[in-house]
């Protein structure tokens, strides 16, 4: 299983090796054929701001499977959620809180304000 394969089949990813799971190049060919595989990447690749806002830019649910460590970078939550306020969801509660963030992501997606903090909600 290599690249070929998985431009076709992006979920095929979880069969590849380690060593495929962290190539930049195969991993980005998997989430251009399905935004998901991004769950197979290696743990290095789920924090790469650049690949995680590609796969956020098919769908903000993608950021399910993306590095803790970059969900809590404010700069990096500031761009999802200008993708989609739907990206909230998965920020930490000191984001939930941020003015800032969650008036960004209601203005991309009034939906959003259901995961704002409850201070915020109200």
């Amino acid at each position: 299983v290599g690249l070929a394969v998985v431009q076709t089949h992006g979920g095929l990813l979880q069969y590849c090796s380690e060593g495929l799971r962290g190539d930049f190049e195969v991993v980005l060919a998997a989430i251009q054929a399905w935004v998901y595989a991004l769950r197979f990447a290696s743990l290095a690749l789920r924090g790469d701001r650049s690949l995680v806002l590609t796969a956020a830019r098919k769908s903000w649910i993608a950021l399910e499977f993306a590095s803790e460590e970059l969900l809590a970078d404010r700069g990096f939550m500031l761009e999802a959620v200008a993708l989609s306020g739907h990206a909230l969801k998965f920020a930490n509660e000191g984001f939930r809180k941020d003015r800032e963030m969650v008036f960004l992501a209601v203005k991309t997606n009034y939906q959003a304000l259901e995961f704002a903090s409850e201070h915020l909600q109200g």
